[in-house]
């Protein structure tokens, strides 16, 4: 057995495979239920993307999950009825969040738990466009249930189109209303990548596994007694 063939008997053993990442597809529709833009926007599709295996860059932060999503297969495209197509994609700061509730002080308004996914526009940096899923959350971890998430799995389901108005206000006169499209989800459903989320993860290897790992070690310690005779013993003249 070969240096070669006991480091790939580990690596078989998983402990130096890299974790896969599994890109999920979620498609959407939805109304626009305010639209403060010159266009005639009055309901949207789109597709989201993205890898629910992603670590949250705040894990010291139990409230709090943030995702940002690298790489060009992730992103958001949403086409309004007029024809109008927006992206978002990876370079352009995309990413996704989770925000577990906070206990709220009497006489406040509740604090209400978000799985939000959106991010600046491409070639548009004044613009941005925003998935909104509220809900109870009781952890931030990204919601990857068995099969995905369907607007069931949220108390509302929210769109946004938005960002910095097109002029400013006249000296003295009240700022205009935010400029964006905003409406809801009619729509959402699960569609690449729902069959390989949501599977839990062995805790123990299998038997098979330790088999190989045990191979593995004996083949090493094999060649170590085998090469250790020429290593210390000097070479005859």
């Amino acid at each position: 057995m070969t240096p070669r063939s006991i480091a790939l008997a580990f690596c078989a053993a998983a402990l130096c495979a890299p974790a896969l990442a599994v890109t999920t597809v979620y498609s959407f529709g939805g109304v626009v239920d305010t639209n403060n833009t010159a266009s005639p926007f009055t309901s949207f599709t789109g597709q989201f993307s993205f890898d629910a295996a992603t670590p949250d860059t705040s894990p010291a932060d139990a409230n709090n999950g943030s995702y940002p999503m690298f790489g060009g297969v992730y992103g958001m495209q949403a086409t309004f009825n007029d024809g109008t197509v927006f992206v978002v994609d990876a370079v352009t700061r995309y990413s996704l969040s989770v925000h577990v509730p906070l206990a709220t002080p009497i006489g406040q308004p509740p604090d209400v738990g978000r799985f939000i996914a959106g991010g600046r526009l491409v070639n548009q940096n004044d613009r941005f466009i925003e998935l909104r899923f509220l809900a109870d959350f009781q952890t931030d971890a990204l919601p990857a249930p068995a099969g995905g998430f369907t607007l069931a799995s949220f108390d509302q389901a929210l769109f946004s189109y938005h960002g910095l108005p097109n002029i400013a206000p006249p000296p003295g006169q009240p700022a205009p209303p935010e400029f964006g499209a905003f409406g809801h989800l009619t729509s959402l459903a699960c569609i690449e990548g729902c069959d390989r989320i949501g599977d839990p993860i062995p805790a123990v290897p299998e038997p098979e596994t330790y088999a190989l790992m045990l191979s593995g070690l004996a083949a090493t310690g094999w060649l170590a007694r085998r090469r250790r005779p020429a290593e210390i013993t000097p070479a005859m003249r």
